[in-house]
């Protein structure tokens, strides 16, 4: 009996997160979250609002789920759209100061999966896995004391975190992973996200480059099995725990991948073991009662119901990583696809996946005025040039233009949204000149490197993308 029992704790404990660790991961989120809407403000008229690229009448024939919490569409006013951000933004604070926190979870869900609904041609991985992070946080403990806590919704968002790098690493089948070793290079190569450090990363030796790919790989594979070991969690926990986190500000420092990698590591946070914060003594332990000393505690959720909705939840999250995975492609019905969807948990984690892009997007927009002079689009104070820019921050203010570009370019089916983006343009101009100076034509042009290794510069290729007239 008293086998049984130490099995069943030492599976549970599996499951288990430390009270303080899922308080600094709630601050840790709040801190995300923070970061991302405040990020958001510049662009909020651009993006969101009627007056911007994507007015909400185009998002029209969606399915229904596309509305189901959808707040920032009710209205395109740009004083709607901040209102709505500034409720958010109050709302973290109040999580962060751990005010409320399983109220402000919940308000901040439904407001930040509003916002990404809105507009989901600028949306990263960072977004999407903060509204996972929001979505199960919504359901985790908030427990008074400083124990270990396991239920289902722990269990659910510690395989969530699991999942991101399980996937991941599932989808990179391409050879420039394993064998080649390739991967780390070509994403170093990538003009849209290489930082300064991660320019001179990518100049090193290729034996170095190749190492580094290996292990970035490898990371990813061994992860899930490390943080779920058996054998001396906490030990294994803490080490896996670590390792990720170092990779993940070493990919931040040489990439402008955001928030992603903060987002990252505030997800394993909760694999903090007890015994780190024990030592630490940033958490003081508080005096318990003799009827109080049980190392681990198992807590229902609220009910049975949600016990079963969180578990539905879990398979439902983990079918629609299934469903990228080319074997499994065809095998998972869409009723399941779209529930997931329904709930929020569309997840997709193909980061650098199959392989890395080789190809660096730029572009450049030709404005013809009335009186048949051309300017440039972007900066009215430079000539227009077909040249390629030194640096791709000029053409690309923040992460948000990066993703939109991108879409227009690469993942939209025809060209109807390259060309509200010229119409956008002729708008903005023309609200600001008046009669021959108006803007009668719009040419949008793209151009694109790819990446060679056997010639630093690679080929440049350049098309016309799109020719308006107002």
């Amino acid at each position: 009996m008293a086998q049984a029992r130490h099995n069943v704790n030492r599976f549970t404990s599996l499951f288990a997160i430390d009270a303080r660790s899922l308080l600094v991961f709630r601050k840790g989120v709040a801190v995300m979250l923070i970061y991302i809407l405040v990020s958001t403000l510049p662009d909020l008229r651009i993006f969101y609002s009627n007056e911007g690229v994507f007015p909400f009448h185009l998002s029209s024939g969606k399915p229904f789920w596309y509305y189901l919490i959808n707040l920032h569409g009710l209205n395109g006013h740009m004083e709607y759209q901040l209102f709505l951000v500034l409720i958010a933004l109050l709302m973290a604070v109040c999580l962060f100061f751990d005010h409320a926190p399983r109220l402000m979870l919940i308000g901040s869900w439904i407001l930040f999966t509003s916002l990404c609904n809105r507009n989901r041609m600028i949306i990263h991985g960072a977004e999407a896995y903060l509204r996972l992070l929001l979505f199960w946080g919504m359901f985790l403990p908030i427990p008074k004391n400083n124990k270990k806590i396991c239920n289902i919704s722990t269990a659910a968002i510690l395989i969530q975190v699991c999942m991101v790098y399980f996937f991941n690493a599932l989808y990179k089948s391409s050879p420039v992973w394993w064998p080649q070793g390739m991967a780390v290079y070509n994403a170093l190569q990538l003009k849209t996200f290489v930082t300064p450090l991660g320019s001179w990363v990518g100049a090193l030796p290729m034996p170095v480059l190749r190492t580094l790919t290996y292990l970035v790989y490898f990371a990813e594979w061994s992860a899930p099995l490390l943080l779920f070991s058996p054998y001396k969690t906490h030990y294994f926990r803490m080490g896996t725990a670590t390792a990720l986190i170092f990779m993940h500000m070493a990919l931040g420092s040489c990439l402008y991948l955001g928030p992603f990698s903060g987002i990252c590591i505030t997800a394993l946070l909760l694999f903090i073991p007890k015994q780190f914060w024990d030592r630490s003594g940033l958490f003081p332990i508080k005096k318990r009662s003799t009827a109080d000393k049980s190392r681990l505690v198992v807590l229902p959720v609220f009910r049975l119901g949600t016990q079963f909705f969180l578990v539905v939840c879990l398979f439902f999250a983990l079918a629609y990583n299934l469903s990228h995975v080319p074997r499994f492609k065809d095998r998972v019905p869409a009723f399941l696809l779209k529930s997931a969807e329904w709930v929020g948990l569309k997840q997709e984690w193909n980061m650098f996946a199959p392989y890395p892009l080789t190809i660096s997007i730029w572009y450049f927009v030709e404005g013809q005025l009335a009186n048949g002079q051309t300017v440039n689009m972007l900066h009215s104070d430079t000539p227009v040039s077909m040249t390629e820019p030194a640096d791709y921050r000029e053409i690309y203010p923040n992460r948000h233009w990066v993703a939109y570009i991108k879409y227009i370019f690469i993942h939209a089916k025809d060209a109807s949204l390259a060309h509200n983006y010229a119409d956008y343009l002729a708008r903005e101009w023309n609200r600001t000149h008046k009669d021959t100076e108006r803007v009668v034509r719009v040419r949008l042009y793209k151009g694109f490197r790819k990446s060679s290794k056997s010639t630093a510069q690679g080929m440049l290729y350049f098309t016309r993308e799109i020719d308006a007239k107002y």
